[in-house]
């Protein structure tokens, strides 16, 4: 048997004490390398007169804690950072095997479209992800109707009423409605809510969302044999069939991971603000609209123990100049997400180095391969909130610039990197 004596023990309590010291000042001196380099950071020239504030987290198996902070609870504007609050919100209600349906019936001999506010349908960049066209669902439904032999019909009827018909946000910025980023927001979309035009590569938005949808269903029906008599309308299925004999045809549906990544890899507004709009439907049972959306959406934020002074929402993209968000309600939400069981789905989905809207950032830097993020901009805001993978350790980042000067993107990815440098412990 081996016993410790008095002496020893004296002395191994001695050494603990020790150990415990020399750990507390490493972390103590790893904090403090993290904090001398953002300080250098910060006199940069380019943000004399800017509004700055920064909140770090370690994601720890209790929650997350603070490893560095400056004006956590300032709230600025987001950009597209607003995107993370919409589309964790809905990832959080609807689930990561949630699907957006668009639905088919017949009604008597009219045909009626219904749509479940899936922003995705006919989106030219997943159509070519499966080797598809935009118009390739509506082809599809046209080979089930010649399959039934119906193949003749009265009227072509949209349903886009699970969304308001307040098309575009009256706080977006004026004079950018045909711009394809401002495209409006519908319960039947099409390839963006945009529409090609001779010289503009981006397309311009088009005025109503459902017609357009509606136009480009017609017009492949007709181009495969499908005919019709009557006109393309709007009008509910409720209010169609009124005696209940509507029997549904075919359905399309757009999986919501495909969404995420729409909205945060390549920072499309649609997807978001039609996420917004479901949120508030969902909530409420009315037609989507933003102020539905937006209230879901501090609700989710409420039961997350955000304080609402953190957050104020216009729309559920970032795009209006009127979205504040403080960085620790960014952070606060992609912890939480972290600990969720499909969180990888989340996180997969935003945007590496060198893809999507961070394909020229992070360039030479080492933390490139361990980051998961979404940027932001709009006039007057540049942004970047994320995820950090380091070493088995796992951090949550937001950093946020208002007033700057040029370009600060450069400067966000050397903050995110002095996190990287600290978290690993390399010069």
């Amino acid at each position: 048997m081996c016993r410790i004596k008095k002496n020893d023990f004296t002395i191994l309590f001695a050494f603990f004490i020790a150990f415990a010291c020399l750990a507390s000042h490493a972390l103590q001196a790893r904090a403090q390398t993290l904090s001398d380099r953002i300080a250098a950071l910060l006199s940069s020239k380019q943000l004399a007169g800017a509004q700055v504030a920064i909140d770090m987290r370690e994601l720890v198996p209790t929650g997350s804690q603070e490893v560095y902070s400056l004006h956590p609870d300032l709230p600025l504007m987001p950009g597209s950072n607003a995107k993370v609050l919409t589309t964790a919100a809905a990832f959080d209600r609807f689930g990561a095997d949630y699907d957006l349906p668009t639905r088919l019936y017949i009604v008597g001999n009219d045909l009626v479209v219904v749509g479940g506010g899936d922003p995705a349908l006919g989106d030219p960049v997943l159509s070519q992800y499966v080797g598809w066209k935009p118009t390739t669902p509506f082809e599809i439904w046209a080979g089930i109707l010649k399959k039934k032999g119906l193949t003749h019909f009265d009227n072509l009827y949209i349903d886009d009423s699970i969304f308001d018909h307040q098309f575009t946000n009256p706080l977006w910025p004026s004079g950018q409605s045909s711009d394809w980023y401002e495209a409006p927001v519908g319960g039947l979309n099409y390839s963006l809510n945009v529409k090609p035009t001779p010289g503009n590569a981006d397309g311009t938005a088009v005025d109503d969302p459902g017609l357009y949808a509606g136009s480009a269903i017609w017009q492949t029906f007709t181009a495969n044999g499908i005919t019709f008599d009557g006109q393309l309308l709007r009008g509910s299925l409720t209010q169609l069939d009124a005696s209940g004999q509507a029997k549904p045809l075919a359905t399309f549906e757009t999986p919501l991971p495909a969404i995420l990544r729409r909205a945060h890899t390549d920072s499309i507004n649609l997807m978001a603000e039609a996420l917004c709009k479901l949120l508030g439907h969902d909530a409420t049972g009315r037609p989507g609209s933003w102020a539905d959306g937006i209230a879901a959406i501090q609700a989710y934020l409420k039961s997350l123990g955000i304080s609402q002074d953190m957050v104020t929402l216009a729309d559920g993209s970032g795009l209006s100049h009127s979205d504040r968000i403080a960085p620790e309600a960014l952070t606060m939400v992609l912890a939480h997400i972290a600990s969720e069981p499909d969180a990888a789905v989340y996180i997969n989905s935003m945007a590496r180095p060198g893809s999507g809207t961070l394909i020229h950032r992070f360039i030479g830097s080492p933390a490139a391969r361990d980051i998961y993020a979404k940027d932001g901009h709009i006039t007057g805001a540049s942004t970047l909130c994320g995820y950090l993978f380091v070493d088995g350790r796992k951090f949550v980042f937001s950093v946020m610039v208002n007033h700057y000067h040029g370009n600060v993107n450069s400067w966000e990815d050397q903050v995110v990197t002095a996190l990287y440098f600290a978290a690993s412990g390399k010069p």
